[in-house]
């Protein structure tokens, strides 16, 4: 009998080459967790703010982002930025068990 290798969860931040990938992450995200929330119309407005990928990163580099990742491949990230502007993010890939509801305020 084969023993089953663990996969291994971890953190780490964000790195401007990882925006491409965020970016599907958080349409994925937005689409398949808010649904029953938010009229599709509100989730493509709200899917569109990583059409533009340099602004995406920029967002996700101003504020303390961090990626979660499973076997050294990112499955999904928290983005904080501070109180003031209340703005934060938790997106996941889906069937991975990371994240959870995505919030924005």
């Amino acid at each position: 009998m084969m023993a089953r290798v663990q996969s291994k969860p971890a953190l780490r931040p964000f790195l401007p080459t990882d925006a491409p990938l965020l970016a599907e992450i958080f349409r994925a995200s937005v689409a398949e967790l808010t649904g029953e929330d938010y009229s599709a119309t509100q989730q493509e407005a709200w899917e569109s703010i990583a059409d533009d990928e340099a602004a995406f990163a920029a967002r996700l580099a101003d504020a303390l982002t961090l990626l979660g990742t499973i076997d050294g491949s990112p499955v999904g990230f928290a983005s904080l930025a501070d109180a003031e502007r209340h703005r934060h993010a938790l997106c996941s890939s889906r069937g991975r068990g990371t994240g959870g509801r995505h919030h924005a305020h």
